[in-house]
């Protein structure tokens, strides 16, 4: 069995609190604010598509999870211990953590693991550099 995360959020290092704090305002859910907020996760230069505001700008307004998680950063015992073949990517320019300090934690702790920091990508990496990220993932599940 294969795992594989993409940009994960306080996976492998703490979210940065500078970052919590400017991305409420995305809780408005008004277009300029949601535009906003989705630029801070987003590579410089990366202008999401009408339909990705207005879904995100939906979300905001209509969805209330019923129990919150907040995601936590693994143990090194909890990272030694995920031994299947794993792929990890994250953007050079993501903003939740530092990517190459999350990447040489994971890398230390993983037995087997994949780690690939995409170029000119952030949080969204899946949107920003979509043919980057695919076939990354199509290589890494054709190992088997």
């Amino acid at each position: 069995m294969a795992d594989g995360v993409i940009s994960p959020a306080a996976s492998f290092m703490p979210i940065k609190i500078q970052f919590v704090l400017r991305l409420l305002v995305g809780y408005i859910p008004l277009e300029p604010f949601v535009k906003y907020s989705i630029s801070l996760l987003s590579a410089r230069g990366y202008v999401p598509d009408r339909t990705v505001v207005e879904q995100v700008r939906l979300c905001v307004k209509h969805v209330r999870p019923q129990n919150p998680i907040f995601p936590t950063v693994f143990t090194d015992g909890e990272l030694q211990q995920l031994t299947n073949p794993a792929l990890l990517l994250i953007g050079d320019q993501e903003v939740i953590c530092n990517p190459k300090s999350a990447v040489d934690r994971a890398a230390k702790l993983m037995p087997d693991l994949e780690a690939v920091i995409i170029p000119d990508a952030s949080h969204c990496l899946f949107a920003e550099q979509a043919d980057t990220v695919n076939a990354y993932i199509l290589k890494f599940l054709a190992r088997g």
